[in-house]
């Protein structure tokens, strides 16, 4: 028993083994017509199989709390990561201004952060520049060293 699947623009086969698994075929077994490929299934069953396994989940990485703000000055995001370079990428594909990562926390107190600074929120997870706001950076600075979280923590 066996049968054909669309994967992008070509048709794959399928069927099953002696025990009942499902087996994919690889990149040898594909056509661009349904048809093409129903008529290849008995050829393609007798070859060697390619079996296709569950994806490995990637071992999450650590989240990372990070805060951001223009190279100006201005309001300060206050965010959570598993990926800081590629979050700060992200950011600043919407942003006219040089944005630049002022401190890093690896805690996940990124709620808590947010109750904190609840009275200077502008919007979403931007908050108002203010004094216990640039103290909390400047003493996660002493302890954290934000190249070290966009190389790879």
């Amino acid at each position: 028993m066996g049968g054909v699947y669309k994967r992008g623009k070509y048709w794959h086969l399928w069927y099953k083994d002696e025990f009942g698994n499902r087996v994919y075929k690889g990149a040898k077994c594909k056509w661009t017509t349904k048809t093409t490929a129903e008529s290849n299934l008995a050829i393609c069953e007798s070859e060697v199989p390619y079996v296709r396994h569950a994806r490995k989940k990637k071992a999450k990485s650590k989240s990372v709390v990070y805060f951001i703000q223009s190279a100006t000055g201005g309001p300060i995001k206050i965010g959570i990561t598993d990926n800081l370079k590629f979050r700060l990428k992200q950011l600043q594909s919407c942003c006219p201004f040089q944005l630049i990562v002022k401190a890093v926390s690896p805690d996940d107190g990124e709620k808590s952060l947010h109750d904190e600074f609840a009275k200077h929120r502008l919007h979403g997870e931007w908050f108002e520049e203010n004094e216990s706001l640039i103290e909390l950076m400047f003493q996660l600075n002493t302890h954290f060293n934000v190249c070290d979280f966009i190389k790879g923590y």
